[in-house]
C-alpha cells in the first residue's frame, strides 16, 4: 500500500495584486475607429472587475 497525498486546497481566485491607480483608462470619446473601441471595452471591462474586487474585498 502507498500512502496517498492528499493536495491542500488552493486559495481563493482573486485578481493578483490589484493596482490601486490605473493610468490608462480612457473616456468613451477616446479614439475614433473600431480598433480604438475594442481597445477602450477592453480597458473598461478591466477598471470594472477591478473596482468590483476592490468593493467585495472592503465588504470583507
Amino acid at each position: 500500500d502507498k500512502p496517498v497525498v492528499i493536495p491542500e486546497r488552493p486559495k481563493s481566485k482573486s485578481n493578483p495584486l490589484v493596482p490601486e491607480f490605473v493610468r490608462n483608462v480612457m473616456g468613451s470619446s477616446a479614439g475614433a475607429g473600431s480598433g480604438e473601441f475594442h481597445v477602450y471595452r477592453h480597458l473598461r471591462r478591466k477598471e470594472y472587475a477591478r473596482q468590483k474586487f476592490i468593493q467585495e474585498k472592503s465588504k470583507k
